[in-house]
């Protein structure tokens, strides 16, 4: 919980408000990552907390319902290889950056 005062706080200084959404989502990025895998994804440190990999799971969340109901859809767009993923849905970075570093870590 330190780590998310002391970047409100550098916030505040800084004549800077806060995004409570992301700033709250990338404090639980960062400890369910540290617990998972003991490696931080350090979305905290991310300036006004919007991180790539958050700013892509809120977008994600839009295409979830396409997702979830057309399995061909996401069998393509998960199957893409990352340069042309990115391209395609330049939100989508974060989520191949996650889905990277966690097979790596695993």
């Amino acid at each position: 919980m330190e780590c998310l005062a002391e970047a409100m706080t550098k916030n505040h200084e800084d004549g800077k408000s806060a995004d409570l959404l992301y700033a709250f989502q990338s404090y639980a990025l960062d400890n369910v990552t540290t617990f998972c895998w003991d490696s931080s994804m350090n979305a905290i440190v991310a300036p006004n907390f919007s991180s790539p990999i958050i700013i892509a799971l809120n977008t994600s969340v839009l295409g979830h319902q396409l997702f979830k109901n057309f399995a061909p859809i996401r069998k393509i767009k998960l199957g893409l290889p990352t340069w042309l993923a990115t391209k395609s849905s330049p939100e989508m970075a974060g989520v191949r950056h996650l889905q990277k570093t966690s097979w790596k870590i695993v």
